[in-house]
């Protein structure tokens, strides 16, 4: 019989709920948190998402700050964007030494929350400094397809391919109507807690399809794909295609590199290249983006095409092997 889950729990923290219990180990949860208490043969430890007790808090300092993250990256051999700091308006003439157009984002911030692309001029870059009220990171473009990785116990686990929310056109029906039905799959939820997210009808949404001279009521031609956000998080409705498998040797001991570098057991690589079998660092425009010290892991359990991933048994892995050195 399938256990209760606790409601208040996000598809990362389920996955590590449920593994947790089919191995016998206690689970006591905290309404309102992530959190979850576990104990295994008298001794305890704590998750939230796919955090654990064991993640170095020096890798979390890392990976909560873009910029710093970028500092590590370097040291750990990968290639990154060319990027300028812009912590004022003041700042904004150093911007001269990057190739438009280029990317901003607030060094502090996840599920692409305030990420910016295809900006073509310094205007825009201004605007969003009186904005948002933080530093910005500004990046060059990067070329290719973006992948999500994941190292666990500093080695490779899984790649995953995030496809941006977009619908496929039939020639009868409106974007509405696509993406209405599209929000119908059984696992389509609002927010972190389904499988994959519903796919919210909002301003930006109608910015890009206005962008493309269409709007909700088009009818878009058949096979014809409408891309729908800019970014490709499933948080904003968004779907993963697991990969695993075509990633290099190379590749894989770049992205455990990273991960002893920034001093993570759990963490997502986020990277665009042109693929992952050949090495990132011979493909042109290809580089880390940045790194994640709770990585979504519903990606990687769910993919729409490819087979799935158990990366909550690896971190269950990892914080048995962890109690057993206690």
């Amino acid at each position: 019989m399938q256990p209760t889950l606790p409601n208040h729990l996000d598809a990362s923290s389920q996955l590590l709920f449920l593994e947790a219990l089919s191995r016998g180990i206690d689970c006591k949860t905290f309404p309102g948190s992530q959190v979850i208490a576990m104990t295994y043969q008298g001794k305890s430890w704590y998750t939230s998402g796919s955090r654990t007790s064991f993640q170095s808090a020096i890798g979390q300092t890392i990976a909560d700050n873009k910029a710093i993250s970028k500092i590590f990256l370097k040291a750990a051999g990968a290639p990154t964007a060319k990027s300028i700091l812009i912590k004022s308006s003041a700042d904004l003439p150093l911007l001269n030494e990057l190739t438009f157009p280029v990317v901003a984002k607030p060094v502090k911030g996840s599920h692409g929350d305030g990420v910016k692309t295809d900006i073509s001029d310094l205007a825009e870059i201004s605007q969003l400094v009186s904005q948002i009220h933080q530093p910005l990171l500004v990046e060059e473009t990067l070329a290719g397809t973006e992948y999500r990785i994941v190292c666990i116990d500093f080695k490779f686990a899984a790649a995953a391919y995030r496809k941006t929310a977009h619908v496929i056109g039939d020639g009868q029906k409106t974007i509405f109507e696509l993406i209405t039905i599209k929000n119908q799959h059984p696992w389509r939820e609002a927010g972190h807690h389904g499988k994959l997210t519903t796919i919210n009808i909002d301003q930006s949404l109608k910015e890009l399809l206005s962008q493309q001279k269409l709007s909700l009521e088009s009818i878009p031609s058949q096979d014809q794909e409408i891309l729908l956000k800019k970014t490709a998080n499933l948080s904003t409705g968004g779907e993963a295609w697991d990969v695993t498998a075509e990633v290099g040797v190379e590749n894989q001991h770049l992205f455990e590199k990273i991960a002893k570098t920034a001093d993570l057991n759990v963490v997502g690589i986020d990277v665009i290249c042109q693929n992952l079998t050949e090495p990132i660092s011979l493909q042109p425009k290809a580089g880390i983006i940045e790194i994640n010290k709770s990585p979504g892991l519903r990606m990687h359990h769910f993919p729409i095409k490819g087979k799935p991933q158990n990366i909550a048994k690896l971190i269950i892995d990892l914080a048995l092997k962890e109690v057993a050195k206690s």
